[in-house]
């Protein structure tokens, strides 16, 4: 672990992150002690490109131990303290010039105006404290990501055998899970993935009502925020699925989605709300990408710099696949809409047959197949790495 501060003839050791509470004390005990981490802790809060490389080690181990909710509280308090400009949130890009600026200044400061800082530093991360998920969400949340995981690598990994010509086959979730029926113990695994995706759909619906990933109450928050009670209803679906299956009481007869769609279809308006359906699909697969493309999913890992650099490029080329299985879908149930024929709906295996109808399909299925395995690989690291926050 990187050392904070060794003046004054503190020793370095005192000051070390050993969890999230004791990385908070150790920065304040050095602001108060020795009037020297407090730069070091704006350099932890900053953007990836900090004008000083010798920060950069200093700014991973701090987000490795301290939440990305503690972080912006300590922002807040800089803005506050040093009268930066107005608006700046723990995400802003600052300009290299300022930020070294604000640097200088720092330093110039006068011990007692450090010892100010530190304590509202202090008050407000205790009141931060209150945030953070407690051990039973934790569990259920990364139990819920472990499940999502399996089954996708699952799907991924039947759909590359198919495309490699080897017995393999498309298939959803459902399929998936019958799959694994078949194995030793299949039944036993079944009912661990179905509690795994209780605890999904339990976080989804935490994230959706509590705000735990601070999307806000504007227009584009609400509608991500409904896309999680969305993601929550579908995977409590998903699980009860799984137990009927792990009973042997599912009718496996398909067609479900079908008939659903020529249910909502026969409703006044019905093709108007299947073709928002698909709409909102597509906006989805869009959220993806772009969560892909701008890294958004780094803000929630808890892992060092070294790791994510391993383990960023299957992240992203997991959302990019499913992304794009996503707008797939959603043109398959607008051509529905427009249609008005609810067998040209479908889900994860529609796509991949219709992928692999295509000319070069065995090679388009073998990328989308290796694609969806990635995702379910991300999946696993959100298990492993992601961070719960909760605001109760």
């Amino acid at each position: 672990m990187n050392r904070l501060c060794n003046s004054e003839g503190k020793e370095a050791g005192d000051c070390e992150f050993e969890d999230a509470n004791s990385s908070a004390r150790a920065i304040l005990w050095c602001e108060l002690e020795t009037g020297d981490a407090f730069p070091i802790a704006l350099a932890a809060i900053l953007p990836r490109k900090a004008p000083r490389r010798k920060w950069r080690g200093i700014r991973n181990s701090f987000r490795k131990y301290v939440s990305f909710r503690q972080r912006s509280v300590m922002l807040n308090v800089l803005v506050d303290t040093m009268a930066l400009s107005p608006g700046m949130s723990a995400t802003a890009k600052f300009p290299a010039k300022q930020i070294y600026l604000t640097y200088q200044r720092i330093t110039t400061m006068s011990h007692s105006t450090l010892s100010s800082t530190a304590s509202r530093s202090s008050e407000s991360l205790k009141q931060n404290q209150s945030n953070d998920a407690p051990t039973w969400l934790v569990t259920l949340a990364k139990a819920g990501y472990a499940a999502r995981g399996v089954i996708y690598l699952l799907i991924g990994s039947l759909a590359l055998l198919k495309a490699m010509g080897e017995g393999g086959k498309s298939t959803d979730s459902k399929g998936a899970l019958e799959k694994v029926l078949e194995a030793p113990g299949g039944v036993a695994i079944l009912w661990i993935i179905a509690a795994g995706l209780i605890g999904y759909s339990t976080w989804r619906f935490v994230q959706s009502i509590l705000d735990a990933d601070n999307h806000g109450t504007d227009g584009k928050g609400i509608l991500i925020r409904g896309g999680l009670a969305v993601s929550g209803i579908t995977h409590t679906i998903l699980a009860f699925t799984t137990a009927k299956i792990a009973l042997n009481t599912s009718s496996g007869g398909g067609g479900s989605k079908e008939t659903l769609v020529a249910t909502i279809l026969g409703w006044p308006g019905g093709p108007w709300i299947v073709g928002a359906i698909g709409l909102s699909i597509a906006g989805v697969g869009c959220a993806h990408i772009i969560k892909a493309i701008k890294e958004k999913y780094k803000d929630h890992l808890s892992v060092d710099e070294e790791v994510m650099r391993k383990i960023s490029p299957v992240c992203k080329f997991g959302l990019i696949a499913r992304g794009i299985a996503f707008f797939i879908i959603a043109g398959m149930f607008i051509f529905a809409a427009t249609t008005q024929d609810p067998d040209e709906a479908g889900g994860i295996k529609e796509v991949l047959n219709t992928v692999s109808s295509q000319p070069f399909g065995p090679y388009l299925l073998g990328a989308l197949a290796v694609g969806l395995f990635a995702f379910g690989i991300y999946s696993i690291t959100e298990a492993l790495y992601r961070k719960i926050d909760y605001k109760g």
